[in-house]
């Protein structure tokens, strides 16, 4: 009872000492105090009784508690107490409680929370009891379980008074945490600036105290763009004291480079102005922060450096470019301003020269920056006038690579003149190969023509165009001007323009310099030569029979007395004579019947070289007449104007005398029925006699048709007498509605071959003309200059009819690629993509633009050699597209400035390197590169116009290329066709990649690429009927049966062909009985079965079954046999029908924009 009454009392007592503790009640504490309460009682919830008063500042009632032994014992208690009153705030209390000899144990130790008292007085930024604690003994070098010590709070918690009385204490060092981190590091990457300038008062020898990545204070602090503490560190010679801090920043850069490079303008700003770097001071690559602020474009910024280090303007980087050069060649107008306006002598600095001798003039216009040019004129015209170190001003600069605006900007801004050139910018122009840079120099520069311009060798300017054939070049000079160039004479031997186009064979530049230049058609040179004659011997028949019907005089003789006809007969050139022998008839001819002359082209219109200068399509086939005649087709004597030269003997000369009369009374005979009225013919109703003719011999026979030798024909394209070509069936349409491919069969010397055949129908429409005649001149120069070009064999007609025979190959690209069912292997697609562009190349080495490269358009002979064909789009100056609003190619392969009609100009050499990508991709793939992945349908070539021509997109590039492949397709697929690799390029890329893939393989033969498959024997063909002037009794050629592909009647090569539906209307496609597939498998979708074909086409049309086709072989509907025992199904369409082989649409097909 009475235990139980004491721990009443007790719990009373206590009760009581919390109320008045709590109260303040210093007299009632005591006085409980003295009746025995417990001083160490714990507030509900709360501390004990002395801790509480500590905190709230209650130094009397804190007096009376402390009192207590049980108090002074407890040195947790004590702990507690110098916690609360440190975070209270309760100086007082402090010094009272540190008065009372606390141990330092006490003073050092961590409160429930793991702090300091110390760290506790930082945190409440109290000076004053930071210094009360310090200097009873508090550690300021304690360190946290962390490993940070109280100057590392001190920054952080950014007291910066408490920093300054950290750092003044004299037991203060400055150690680094766990991450090795300093208060230095720390005030520098919190861009505290104020309290790196405390810091480093003390601790200056640490300023480039590194971290273990490397990185010290500076570069913290540039790094997090704190410019302030950044300049701090460098007026405390950070860096090891260097100007700029040196290369303390990441890859060896200075602070300045550093903030340049990461846009980090203020702090560059900062560094700058104040003097705390060097704007010069290069990095471990050799650059300067100058060149990059002028590489980023920041004018102030350049300015400022000017400012701040003079002549850093003239201070070159590791590539020996200054920052004028920079901002020239990235067209930073701004800054190539500030340069100029902050230097001294703009002049100098402009007339500095980098890599190559180049200036800045240099570079603004290899950039085409006009803003740039306008910029640099303010230095002055002889800035922009210095040469390279190959001789070129910066005006020869812009005209050789057609930058005209930069041109025009040197002349008329910058005040350079272009008639103190050298060599001449007409010249330049020239070289160039460029129409519009000479139409600019000659017009919009207005550079003076006088004296005559030389090229280097010393040949006037208008004389080596018209050598190369390049009249299109001189269309844009004046006229008047032009006149007085061609005036002048080449040394050493006098020479004319006219006699140097003549003698190289160029047809349409005579036409040119004759008929629009007025050139003289008799000039002599120094030899007494008329250009008649250098034609002769340069065995030109084109250019013989245009000089000789533009009137050049036939009896004009050299110094040695020969005339004309009297060098081709001494030469043994009978071609040459023929074509002599058919302008003068067809001057004859047009005399005696009073016919106008053809009007001559109009000056105004630009001139296309792909197009024959006033030839029409007889004139061609007279002209071409190479290797096809003999001596027997000679001149003949009846024609007006014209003399027999003299002959070796008097027996040769009547024996070429009576050659000569069956020769004319032959042409004779064709003009009486040319000029016949339509209906009447030679028999007995005609009102036309032919006129008499000396009598032939008895025995004589006319020639029967037959051509050169193959081997001849291949050499050089050849006029094929009439007759000797055959037609056999049909196989394909060409571009044109009225053009069709033939497979035909050529009876030659050494026997018959198959070819393929070409037939143009000029009467047909207005432009068919022009389009052989394009086609023509473009096959006939890739043919005899170009290996990889399918071979022109020669030329023929056939009535109204123009016939190109070509050799016969074994099957396209296209073909193989859906033979095999997939893209070709690795090696396979490396070889024949180097051989691919390389054909490209050589077209474009003769000035030939493809525009129309595609699978289809790639073939392979037996040996699986590659050449390129179907030139019906090819064109040798891009002028052409400009005047057409057809799509230019194929779409799917042509490039985006081929179909969109504002981007036509851009349309070059290039443009063939876009189709030749999309080509190597369908090569390597064996699909459409535009079909969705893993598709089999093509692309509709609506979304192509719309993806190619308007959003400039390309085709995916497959995975899994070589890295030196893919990086030259991705070029090639480069919006602007300057920016794209040249062909020369792309083929070195595959020759790189197979070398590293390892030997090249050989080329395979073509029977190795496609699947083999049985077939029926093919039907042999019959000859063809012998030609109808042959004598009854005269015995035919003999002939061989036409090749076939080695090993055809064992395992010939089937090979798979898209069929084109959509034949010409009416056009049946040829049958022959007893090849039936009955008995056997049927044949595959579009399996061509059996003998060779022109791979660039497609197939004839399929025909269903009619009733009147009893007794013929079963032929299923959609399927058509031909006659040389080919089996066709037809395939469904794909897209829209109505172009090339692969059922896309291609130019010509009047495929316009939006449609």
């Amino acid at each position: 009872m009475f235990s139980m009454g004491g721990a009443s009392r007790a719990s009373q007592l206590s009760s009581s000492l919390v109320a008045a503790v709590l109260d303040g009640n210093a007299s009632s504490v005591k006085a409980l105090l003295k009746q025995g309460a417990d001083p160490c009682t714990r507030i509900p919830n709360g501390p004990p009784l002395p801790v509480y008063a500590a905190g709230y500042g209650n130094l009397q009632v804190l007096q009376l508690l402390a009192e207590n032994k049980r108090v002074k014992a407890d040195k947790q208690l004590a702990l507690g107490m110098l916690v609360a009153a440190t975070e209270r705030k309760q100086v007082q209390v402090v010094e009272w409680l540190l008065k009372k000899k606390i141990s330092l144990s006490v003073i050092n130790g961590l409160n429930l929370h793991g702090k300091h008292s110390l760290l506790l007085a930082i945190e409440a930024n109290d000076t004053r009891l930071a210094q009360v604690l310090m200097t009873h003994g508090a550690d300021t070098n304690f360190r946290m379980s962390d490993g940070t010590t109280m100057l590392h709070w001190a920054v952080l918690a950014d007291s910066r008074e408490v920093v300054r009385l950290l750092a003044s204490w004299p037991r203060t060092e400055l150690t680094p945490d766990a991450s090795g981190l300093t208060a230095l590091h720390i005030a520098a990457g919190q861009g505290n600036a104020q309290a790196l300038q405390i810091l480093l008062g003390k601790f200056g020898d640490k300023v480039d105290a590194p971290l273990a990545d490397g990185r010290t204070p500076l570069a913290l602090a540039v790094a997090n763009d704190h410019a302030e503490a950044a300049c701090v560190l460098l007026a405390h010679r950070a860096g090891g004291g260097q100007r700029g801090g040196g290369a303390c920043m990441p890859g060896g850069r200075t602070p300045l480079a550093f903030a340049v490079e990461r846009r980090a303008w203020d702090m560059a700003m900062a560094l700058v102005q104040r003097g705390r770097a060097d704007p010069a001071q290069r990095d471990a690559r050799g650059s300067t922060p100058f060149h990059v602020a002028c590489t980023a474009g920041h004018a102030a910024l350049a300015t400022a450096m000017m400012a701040s280090a003079k002549g850093v303007c003239k201070v070159l980087d590791a590539s020996s470019m200054t920052g004028l050069h920079i901002a020239a060649k990235l067209g930073h107008a701004e800054v190539v301003a500030a340069i100029l306006g902050g230097s001294n002598s703009p002049g100098e600095v402009a007339k500095l020269q980098g890599p190559g001798g180049h200036t800045a003039a240099h570079f603004a216009v290899a950039g085409d920056h006009v803003a740039c040019i306008a910029q640099l004129a303010k230095a002055g015209p002889k800035a922009c006038n210095v040469p390279n170190g190959c001789g070129d001003t910066p005006l020869h600069l812009a005209v050789q690579q057609g930058r005209l605006e930069c041109a025009k900007a040197l002349v008329r801004t910058a005040g350079v003149d272009p008639g103190k050139q050298s060599p001449h910018l007409l010249a330049t122009a020239v070289a160039s190969d460029r129409a519009d840079a000479v139409a600019c120099v000659a017009v919009d520069l207005q550079c003076p023509l006088a004296p005559t311009p030389m090229t280097g060798s010393g040949l006037p300017v208008c004389h080596a165009a018209a050598a190369q054939g390049r009249h299109d070049l001189l269309a844009g000079v004046p006229l008047p001007a032009l006149q007085r160039l061609l005036a002048a004479r080449s040394k050493p031997d006098g020479s004319t323009a006219l006699h140097l186009a003549a003698e190289r064979g160029q047809v349409e530049t005579v036409g040119f310099l004759v008929r629009q230049c007025g050139q003289e058609v008799d000039a002599r040179d120094d030899q007494k030569q008329t250009p008649l004659h250098r034609a002769v011997l340069g065995c030109h028949a084109g250019v013989v029979y245009v000089l000789a019907e533009l009137g050049a005089g036939l009896e004009a003789r050299r110094k040695d007395g020969r005339t004309p006809i009297e060098l081709a007969l001494s030469i043994s050139r009978p071609d040459i004579v023929d074509a002599i022998t058919a302008a003068a008839h067809a001057l004859h001819r047009s005399s005696a019947s009073g016919a106008a002359p053809s009007p001559s082209p109009s000056r105004g219109t630009r001139s296309n070289r792909s197009t024959r200068t006033g030839v029409d399509a007889n004139t061609l086939f007279a002209a071409e007449n190479a290797g096809s005649a003999s001596l027997r087709h000679s001149v003949p004597t009846a024609l007006p104007g014209m003399r027999m030269p003299a002959l070796a003997s008097p027996s040769a000369r009547l024996a070429s005398q009576a050659t000569l009369d069956r020769r004319a009374a032959q042409m004779h005979q064709e003009a009486l029925r040319e000029a016949a009225p339509s209906g009447s013919g030679s028999g007995a109703g005609s009102t036309h006699a032919a006129p008499s003719t000396p009598q032939r011999d008895a025995g004589a026979a006319s020639p029967p048709a037959v051509a050169p030798p193959l081997a001849n024909l291949r050499k050089k394209t050849h006029i094929l007498p009439s007759g000797c070509v055959r037609l056999v069936r049909p196989f394909a349409r060409g571009h044109g509605l009225n053009t069709e491919m033939w497979l035909g069969e050529l009876v030659a010397a050494d026997g018959a071959h198959e070819v393929a055949v070409k037939r143009f129908d000029l009467g047909a429409a207005p432009t068919e003309a022009a389009r052989f005649h394009r086609e023509l001149a473009a096959l006939r120069d890739a043919s005899e200059r170009c290996p990889r070009s399918c071979r022109l064999l020669g030329l023929a007609r056939d009535g109204s009819r123009m016939l190109l025979v070509m050799q016969l190959y074994g099957a396209s690209v296209l073909e193989v690629l859906e033979g095999r069912g997939g893209g070709l292997p690795a090696a396979l697609f490396l070889h024949y993509g180097a051989e691919l562009a390389r054909a490209v190349h050589e077209l474009h080495s003769v000035h030939l633009m493809h525009f129309d490269i595609k699978p289809s358009n790639v073939l392979l002979d037996e040996r699986g050699q590659l050449v390129l064909c179907d030139f019906g789009l090819c064109v040798r100056d891009a002028n052409a597209l400009r005047e057409s609003e057809d799509v230019w190619g194929t779409i799917g392969y042509a490039p985006p400035e081929c179909i969109d009609l504002d981007q036509r100009h851009k349309a070059c050499q290039r443009s063939d390197c876009w189709a030749l990508a999309v080509t190597l991709l369908h090569m390597r793939t064996g699909r459409d590169p535009w079909a969705p992945e893993g598709g089999a349908a093509a692309a509709q070539w609506g979304d192509l116009l719309q993806r190619v021509g308007l959003r400039k997109e390309s085709p995916p590039i497959p995975a899994g290329l070589p890295p030196r492949v893919e990086d030259v397709l991705k070029r090639c697929f480069l919006a602007d066709p300057w920016a794209r690799p040249s062909a020369e390029a792309v083929a070195a890329a595959f020759d790189d990649a197979a070398r590293d893939l390892g030997a090249r393989p050989t080329p395979p033969d073509l029977r190795a690429l496609v699947a083999p498959a049985s077939i029926a024997p093919p039907a042999t063909t019959q000859p063809p009927p012998p030609p109808s002037d042959q004598r009854a009794g005269a015995a035919p050629p003999a002939r061989r049966a036409p090749r076939r592909l080695p090993g055809a009647d064992a395992a010939p090569a089937a090979i798979r062909s898209r069929a084109r539906p959509g034949a010409r209307r009416g056009q049946r496609a040829p049958r022959r009985a007893g090849h039936d597939h009955a008995g056997g498998a049927r044949p595959l979708r579009g399996e061509l079965r059996g003998g060779k074909r022109h791979g660039s086409h497609a197939g004839p049309r399929a025909r269903p079954r009619r009733p009147d086709d009893a007794g013929r072989p079963e032929i299923h509907q959609g399927e058509v046999r031909t006659g040389r025992g080919l089996l066709l199904r037809e395939r469904p369409r794909r897209g829209r029908a109505g172009g090339g082989a692969d059922g896309r649409a291609a130019g010509g097909r009047r495929l316009r924009r939006g449609a």
